[in-house]
């Protein structure tokens, strides 16, 4: 935004060049592909991993080249400053991305998406099964579940609202979480990377 504003009239990109044309193939090939993204949902094959932003970065590495370039008409005690915050940006977002990817490929993952999808196939063909969702981190059991769980109605539950289960038709928790409901039984276990192994219950009157 400080390339753009007011007090930098000087700095821009001048009508047809490779900048301008780059904005506008930019913006119309990056609607073309998320709309495409929205109009076939592919959530259902993503398994929550990052797979979504990939479109995006071979822009962001073009425009970061642009934006570095007009760095030179910013005022020169600004220079410095813009061009260490750029590069930063930069090094992070790669450094951070091969981060991530070293701790999210999970099989469990993968096993726990095609383990939902046989038991709505098989179980509720023609319904969306109520999922209850127990854990102590909200933000946690929503990264780790809300994929599988994508095609059903999801309830999360955490201690601070007490533990109901009639409207639950399946309910994911922690494979140690005391149940105390015998109308359920244990499905199946999946252990995540670096996390507590979580279990599937189904009621049993649907065995």
């Amino acid at each position: 935004m400080f390339l753009f504003s007011r007090r930098n009239k000087g700095v821009g990109f001048k009508e047809g060049s490779f900048e301008v044309d780059f904005m506008l193939f930019s913006s119309c090939s990056l609607a073309i592909i998320y709309g495409v993204y929205l109009l076939l949902d592919p959530w259902q094959l993503t398994h929550g991993n990052n797979r979504m932003a990939m479109p995006l970065l071979p822009h962001l590495f073009i425009w970061a080249a642009l934006f570095y370039k007009k760095i030179d008409e910013c005022p020169i005690k600004s220079r410095i400053f813009l061009r260490i915050i750029l590069i930063s940006s930069m090094v992070s977002m790669i450094c951070g991305y091969k981060k991530e990817r070293d701790v999210l490929p999970n099989k469990e993952m993968v096993r726990l998406c095609y383990s939902m999808q046989d038991i709505k196939r098989k179980y509720y063909p023609n319904d969306k099964p109520m999922v209850c969702i127990i854990g102590k981190d909200y933000f946690e059991i929503v990264e780790l579940f809300i994929a599988p769980a994508l095609y059903m109605n999801r309830r999360y539950i955490l201690p601070k609202d007490g533990y109901f289960f009639d409207t639950c038709d399946m309910m994911i928790a922690p494979s140690n979480f005391m149940l105390g409901d015998p109308g359920f039984s244990k499905y199946d276990i999946f252990h995540f990377y670096h996390k507590v192994p979580y279990a599937v219950y189904l009621k049993e009157k649907i065995f």
